[in-house]
């Protein structure tokens, strides 16, 4: 089987789309280099990320579908799940059914990646209603995270908007990365999960925290707690960073 590897970036993945049309070398599937696991079976090929063949695609997809599809494939390439193979259908698709592709419904690839993008933007939302937020003695504020899917982009997109006086980072530890925001700059920075630690004891908000806590418990109703609901409207995975919950 032939397999394509790419670098995991969107513009990666554009390139691989173009090779899809104009490669002899069809693929079987098409997984980011660092989610492949090596089979004796396949025969993979590294697709190297070409701009011009990028600029390509993108012009290609503005002009005869428009920047909606251009969202699909981004959100969906923050997904988590191994999906680029139904991607690339899925944008071939769009060319073939023009502007109104996705009313397609009942299609099983516009259903597969209409549930993805959905499961990124739900996410996406939780977290922007949830994350916490710890001062550091610097001023800086710190968060860390655990999501499923890669939402630092689209979060940076809420907070440089919600926080745009403050100075603040936002520490993403299943991945291992992070993006610190100081004003009118940013940068996504490579940052190990044990850093964590490290930062948090340069923490001066624990009288903060401790009255997050009280207010929490104060304002809860004992008979009316609902566990099935509140599991449901935020899974037990991510209450390890909510220290209302964790720390009572």
């Amino acid at each position: 089987m032939n397999i394509f590897l790419f670098d995991g970036s969107l513009d990666g993945f554009l390139s691989c789309v173009y090779e899809f049309y104009y490669s002899d070398i069809k693929p079987f599937d098409i997984i980011p280099e660092d989610k492949y696991s090596l089979n004796l079976c396949d025969s993979y090929f590294f697709i190297d990320t070409d701009d011009d063949k990028c600029k390509k695609v993108r012009n290609a997809i503005m002009e005869k579908i428009g920047c909606r599809l251009l969202e699909d494939i981004y959100y969906c390439n923050l997904s988590d799940i191994n999906c680029h193979m139904d991607l690339c259908r899925y944008v071939d698709f769009a060319f073939k059914k023009g502007v109104n592709y996705h009313l397609y419904k009942q299609d099983l690839v516009i259903i597969k990646i209409d549930k993805i993008i959905k499961k990124v933007l739900h996410e996406f939302q939780r977290f922007a209603g949830f994350a916490r937020f710890t001062k550091l003695y610097s001023g800086v504020l710190y968060s860390k995270i655990e999501p499923d899917h890669n939402i630092l982009p689209i979060l940076y997109n809420h907070f440089s908007d919600r926080f745009c006086e403050e100075k603040w980072i936002i520490h993403d530890l299943k991945r291992e990365t992070a993006i610190m925001y100081y004003g009118n700059n940013s940068e996504y920075v490579a940052l190990p999960r044990d850093y964590s630690l490290k930062i948090l004891e340069n923490s001066d908000d624990d009288f903060i925290e401790m009255l997050w806590k009280k207010y929490f418990k104060s304002v809860t109703i004992e008979n009316r707690i609902n566990k099935k609901l509140q599991l449901r409207l935020l899974p037990k995975r991510y209450w390890r960073n909510l220290p209302e919950i964790l720390k009572k």
